[in-house]
């Protein structure tokens, strides 16, 4: 494995060799509220349009995030058994 003085990005010792970057820094009040600011249109993409919207948005259109990421028995480094 290498990696820089700080000690990233370094290698995951895997069958395959990735790169494993740091994580974001969390942002700031006043940047969050700047991103939510954004113009959004909560709409899908206008190519879309000429297809009638995009394939199986009717499924999807009133879903709610319950979960980000695995919620089985999954163990992150450094979490305990």
């Amino acid at each position: 494995m290498r990696s820089t003085a700080a000690g990233w990005p370094r290698a995951i010792p895997t069958i395959s060799m990735g790169i494993q970057n740091p994580p974001s820094k969390p942002l700031s009040t006043v940047e969050m509220d700047d991103i939510y600011d954004l113009p959004y249109t909560r709409t899908w993409h206008p190519d879309y349009d000429e297809k009638g919207g995009v394939p199986a948005f009717s499924e999807v259109r009133f879903s709610l995030i319950s979960n980000r990421g695995c919620f089985g028995a999954c163990i992150s480094p450094g979490a305990q058994p």
